[in-house]
């Protein structure tokens, strides 16, 4: 995100430093709105839909991530990118889950 701020096209230097300024913080606030994206070039509109089309296309969830279901509850997994990648779990009522 921050290359995406850095290399934007701004009408004045005053707004791009703002830019940056804005992303700082949201970074310190939650680093889970940061993510590598790989190789994959996201400064471009294709590219920003070539990327977000590999992930709308796939299921929201591994099923090997989920732990356990009934009819009631469900337990997944997943590796929380701002605890150093720990692997979390989670357990919700099944409604929630398949919203």
């Amino acid at each position: 995100m921050l290359n995406i701020v850095q290399n934007g096209n701004y009408p004045n230097l005053k707004i791009k430093n703002l830019a940056k300024k804005a992303v700082s913080k949201l970074y310190k606030e939650d680093k889970r709105l940061f993510f590598n994206v790989g190789s994959g070039d996201v400064s471009s509109p294709k590219g920003i839909v070539k990327y977000l089309g590999r992930y709308l296309t796939r299921a929201p969830i591994a099923e090997y991530k989920i732990t356990y279901y009934d009819n009631e509850k469900v337990t997944f997994f997943f590796n929380d990118l701002a605890n150093d990648k720990k692997k979390t779990y989670v357990t919700m009522d099944i409604d929630k889950f398949v919203q």
